[in-house]
């Protein structure tokens, strides 16, 4: 039976929601001179992509067979993991990892038919815990659930079945161990 996994495990809730008292936070953010010109295009590139987005969402020809609800839902969910994707941009999370996230995201939100499918895409990573090792839903992106774990093996040492699978993430995304040759 799979278990979601509790604060007592190697997962901790707040961690997982990168929220933006985390980008603030001295430990979280890697010292770098920030450029204001380069965080404008990023900002303004961003917004470009949600407005597109938006537009897609508004124009589809599914517009007219959903229901008003899930398309204000999906309006909603776009800009909610543009938000979520800011403050990963503010945590000094990679800009191609950031990237990967949006578009996979983008995608579930556009092919999304009901308000629960949005609500599970919007939610942070959860991975179940089966009894000796981490299984994630299909609306988890290995990409953002690479950040969580990154973001608690900040905070605490991970378990093994947590280091297990912080490694598994990172050769899927990567294509390579932290300690292996590229």
């Amino acid at each position: 039976m799979l278990r979601e996994v509790s604060d007592n495990m190697a997962f901790n809730r707040d961690d997982m929601t990168c929220t933006p008292h985390m980008a603030d936070s001295s430990e979280y953010a890697n010292p770098r001179d920030d450029d204001p010109a380069e965080d404008q295009d990023s900002c303004l590139e961003s917004l470009l992509s949600l407005s597109e987005s938006i537009a897609e969402v508004v124009a589809s020809p599914q517009a007219d067979q959903l229901p008003k609800r899930v398309l204000e839902m999906k309006v909603s969910a776009l800009f909610y993991v543009h938000k979520r994707a800011r403050s990963y941009r503010e945590m000094h999370i990679r800009d191609d990892i950031v990237d990967v996230i949006m578009e996979k995201k983008r995608k579930m939100i556009l092919d999304a038919t009901t308000v629960q499918e949005l609500k599970r895409i919007c939610a942070e990573p959860k991975p179940y815990y089966t009894g000796n090792q981490f299984k994630a839903s299909k609306y988890c992106i290995p990409e953002e659930e690479l950040i969580a774990w990154s973001c608690t093996s900040l905070r605490a040492p991970l378990n093994a079945a947590g280091f297990n699978r912080y490694m598994q993430l990172f050769k899927e995304v990567f294509g390579f161990l932290p300690w292996e040759d590229q």
